[in-house]
């Protein structure tokens, strides 16, 4: 990583001192802080990130997915309403910002912790609403995709009570969603409508215990 302004140093290491170093739960109280300090040019959500990767790693700070998680037992929901951070490339002003790959893959990552998460509060036959207001397949078709691979989830028609589910509001083709699948999930490009968003919509199936553990030793 680029060095930093002093100031950004500053203001990321008295946020860390008071929201601590889990990037699941101080991420983006830690990213406010620098951007309200050095402002959003400096210094990215992704360098943020990554410098509370190399903190966690040295101050042994625990997974997301071991016993220090949410505090809630599992299959605990039989709702979730999911909308992890994003690039936010479906917000009109946004779309002059311009993003790297980079930091598009480390949001596509990002959430998939959470959807490993929420699939561990949902219990069988509960649904997920995953969502993201981005337009970058890599943080929605992508994402859909290894969720039906990795997790114990299937897809739902998200277009069911929608009236108007066109095929203007299809997914992607050849991001990892079949043809059939990818009429069940609804994208809406800010050049039909007012914003971009993604809309998922999964039901938990009978848990795989031994599935579910190996994704989470791969996090």
């Amino acid at each position: 990583l680029s060095p930093w302004p002093p100031e950004a140093e500053t203001a990321f290491q008295q946020a860390l001192a008071q929201h601590g170093a889990d990037r699941f739960r101080s991420s983006k109280r830690i990213w406010k802080a620098v951007v309200a300090a050095v402002g959003r040019g400096p210094v990215t959500r992704m360098q943020v990130n990554e410098r509370l990767r190399t903190v966690e790693g040295r101050l042994g700070v625990p997974q997301h997915d071991s016993p220090g998680g949410p505090p809630f037992l599992e299959n605990s929901f039989d709702r979730i309403l999911l909308d992890p951070p994003c690039s936010a490339m479906g917000q009109r002003p946004l779309l002059r910002w311009g993003k790297s790959l980079a930091e598009i893959q480390s949001h596509a990552e990002y959430q998939r912790q959470f959807l490993c998460t929420a699939s561990r509060l949902l219990m069988p036959g509960g649904e997920l609403v995953y969502s993201t207001c981005t337009l970058t397949p890599q943080e929605n078709e992508e994402n859909v995709a290894w969720a039906l691979s990795n997790l114990p989830l299937r897809l739902l028609d998200a277009r069911e009570h929608v009236a108007t589910a066109t095929e203007v509001l299809a997914g992607l083709p050849e991001c990892g969603l079949s043809q059939h699948q990818t009429m069940q999930v609804l994208r809406f490009d800010p050049r039909n409508w007012d914003a971009g968003f993604f809309i998922a919509r999964f039901a938990k199936v009978r848990q795989d215990l031994d599935k579910m553990k190996s994704v989470q030793e791969k996090k």
